[in-house]
């Protein structure tokens, strides 16, 4: 189970001591799973799952930034999916790694974790084992999705996330977004700025995908622009024509990126590149107190 909703396909591997015997339940359905034919002996079952990587957005990156920087507190299921590299505290690293897997820079298990999802408890014993067992339930945690919502929205819950104004939940706000343009002095180089604007001051993180034409032009960098060099950018431009930016901050004044204030800048080796956002793509998320 994860939030109190059903993991689907995980497996259950229940081994005798010794390594004697082996019974697996593979592809539990609906949060269900059943061993059957195990002999009288001593046994360690074993959950596991790899599948179902969704949700890890620079939303969960923010939330990390937000803890390492004493904003929020992370508890629960969410402090355990914010410690991607298990190492026992919860930092910027963690962040670091989640925004390079929201662009798709890196593929999970996170480095240091060695496995995708988390289970508690890691196993169940059994000494002796000759009855029937029920009610031998498993909590599942997506290590890196820190905000719970690899759920469907009709299923998600708030994870464990305490602010100074008590519990705290994401969301996300209706935003205006554009690409201006400005050529760079003494060259044919454009440059653009990603510009975004939300209907209120409150946007900690936007994961977003611009089209290109690479035909006309190469792109060139991709950085912060004039006081934007406090967020954490993750960008990923494997696929020509694409780019892909994961953008997560801690703490947020007047808005993420706005106007001469918020830039994120992309520059172009012709002037005659132009970007086209992809809308359905543009994921702001803000956090609310």
């Amino acid at each position: 189970m994860a939030e109190r909703s059903p993991v689907d396909s995980f497996t259950a591997a229940m081994i005798a001591s010794g390594g004697s015997a082996g019974f697996n339940a593979p592809n539990a359905a609906n949060g269900i799973y059943s061993v059957a034919g195990a002999e009288t002996a001593n046994y360690v079952l074993t959950p596991a799952k790899s599948d179902e990587v969704k949700g890890i957005t620079a939303f969960d990156a923010s939330l990390v930034l937000q803890h390492d920087a004493g904003l929020i507190k992370l508890t629960g299921p969410a402090a355990v999916a914010a410690d991607v590299n298990r190492s026992g505290s919860i930092t910027s690293f963690d962040a670091f790694f989640i925004s390079q897997k929201a662009v798709d820079l890196i593929t999970v298990p996170f480095p240091g974790a060695g496995m995708v999802w988390d289970f508690t408890p890691a196993t169940r014993v059994y000494s002796n084992l000759k009855a029937h067992q029920t009610g031998q339930d498993f909590s599942a945690i997506l290590l890196g999705d820190v905000s719970g919502n690899w759920l469907q929205p009709a299923q998600q819950q708030t994870q464990n996330i305490q602010g100074s104004g008590g519990e705290t939940s994401g969301t996300t706000e209706p935003v205006v977004a554009s690409v201006r343009r400005q050529m760079a002095p003494g060259s044919s180089m454009a440059i653009d700025w990603l510009l975004v604007k939300a209907s209120r001051p409150t946007i900690y993180s936007i994961d977003v995908v611009l089209g290109y034409d690479a035909s006309a032009g190469a792109l060139k960098s991709i950085q912060a622009g004039p006081q934007a060099e406090a967020f954490l950018i993750s960008t990923q431009t494997n696929q020509p024509g694409i780019l892909r930016a994961a953008i997560s901050g801690a703490v947020v004044s007047g808005g993420m990126i706005v106007g001469e204030n918020r830039r994120f800048e992309i520059t172009f080796s012709s002037a005659s590149v132009f970007f086209q956002l992809h809308p359905k793509n543009l994921l702001p998320s803000s956090f609310l107190r």
